[in-house]
């Protein structure tokens, strides 16, 4: 009797973890959007910060160093030229190294935001 091919079997012994496709939305997601939809958009923490916040949040450090806003936790204005130069020199590299690379609008805001911080500091620096 001639020998009959016998095949083998294979079985796989890992672990399958569900995950859920992206495209479908969880109870909690769904209920998220709907508070949203009322309340604005809540911050998450661990969202990065787009182009436009950075600048702003650069431009904001600059006018406390300017004397415009008091530092958290102090009740009077103190001036750091020297530190809101700083700040207005790196804003300016960041217009220089991003030019072509950002949308109209974020281009608009950091050549306004600059000329307006440069107008300040020289005020500040001729009194």
């Amino acid at each position: 009797m001639p020998e009959e091919n016998q095949g083998f079997t294979v079985s796989d012994k890992r672990v399958k973890i569900e995950e859920p496709h992206p495209d479908r939305r969880t109870e909690k997601k769904a209920q998220q959007d709907h508070e949203n939809r009322k309340t604005g958009p809540v911050s998450d923490e661990n969202a990065p910060p787009d182009f436009s916040s950075f600048i702003l949040s650069l431009g904001t450090s600059c006018l406390m160093h300017l004397g415009e806003n008091p530092l958290p936790g102090q009740e009077k204005n103190e001036m750091n030229l020297p530190h809101a130069k700083e700040v207005i020199d790196l804003l300016s590299l960041l217009e220089e190294k991003t030019r072509g690379n950002l949308t109209r609008e974020e281009s608009n805001l950091l050549s306004n935001l600059l000329y307006t911080l440069r107008m300040k500091f020289v005020e500040l620096k001729n009194r």
